[in-house]
């Protein structure tokens, strides 16, 4: 069975759906043997965590994670903030964003949703110690980036860029209408601390990805929209749970990388989303 299992509520006008998972014993119990294989390919066509985001520490459960995100998110226009990892970000996408003042924060180290989830927090910037931060870094530090995602592969980039710490979260923005953006912008770089249920505009959606690198830590996705999504989003939930099964009765039969790949997309990204 799979521990796929969220916590999905409708309260107050707004749909919440919350997962949480231990590191290292996440939503696959079966996971391919070839990811402990070496293997070498700096090539992000070619290498697994490029791809997918997935390695021998996090393994093929952070495809799912990310797949749902997407599905949470589709049909609109998505934009994402890369806690901690905003340099590393800027330079794999190469590609404009805007500077914000305000991202949510999610502390895995606590498995309950009350202490870890404390809502936007000022950013906060993983700075080089050698070579020392340029000025520019030290000017921003204080500041985090939003970027437009356009597919599956840049917000896979965009996680892989905060997997460099004890763990990684990545806030998605889903906007139901393009020209919500400034709106967006200016709620994240106001002097007042934003709150989700005034934040997101009807047919908005807010996913928090929380990926963790390191025994103690707990992974999650927090989903949030004004409305009430429950129907949705369990369909979704239950497509996913059907992927994992079905991936994970395959996985014996896997000899190369790219049986690997093929099984990756199929279960990450199904074809209505």
């Amino acid at each position: 069975m799979s521990r796929l299992n969220f916590d999905v509520e409708y309260a107050d006008g707004i749909t919440r759906a919350r997962l949480i998972a231990e590191f290292g014993q996440g939503v696959i119990e079966r996971h391919w043997p070839g990811l402990y294989e070496p293997y070498q390919s700096d090539e992000s066509r070619q290498n697994p965590f490029f791809r997918y985001g997935v390695n021998n520490n996090n393994q093929e459960e952070v495809a799912v994670y990310l797949g749902l995100a997407w599905a949470f998110t589709a049909g609109r226009h998505r934009l994402a903030i890369p806690t901690v990892g905003r340099d590393k970000a800027i330079h794999s996408l190469g590609q404009s964003y805007d500077f914000v003042t305000w991202e949510y924060g999610i502390d895995a180290e606590y498995p309950d949703w009350t202490a870890r989830a404390p809502g936007f927090v000022v950013p906060r910037v993983m700075l080089p110690l050698q070579p020392g931060p340029t000025d520019w870094q030290r000017a921003h530090r204080y500041e985090a980036a939003l970027f437009p995602v356009h597919d599956l592969r840049e917000l896979t980039a965009l996680s892989v860029a905060t997997l460099s710490d004890v763990y990684g979260t990545v806030n998605l923005f889903g906007l139901a209408d393009a020209g919500r953006k400034n709106r967006l912008l200016t709620s994240l770089r106001g002097r007042s601390k934003p709150e989700l249920a005034t934040l997101l505009a009807p047919g908005d959606v807010f996913v928090a990805i929380t990926i963790g690198c390191d025994l103690g830590t707990y992974e999650s996705l927090l989903v949030v929209a004004a409305g009430d999504h429950r129907h949705a989003w369990s369909a979704i939930i239950d497509e996913y749970r059907r992927r994992i099964h079905a991936y994970e009765d395959a996985v014996d039969s896997f000899r190369t990388f790219d049986d690997l790949f093929e099984a990756l997309t199929a279960l990450q990204r199904p074809g209505q989303w």
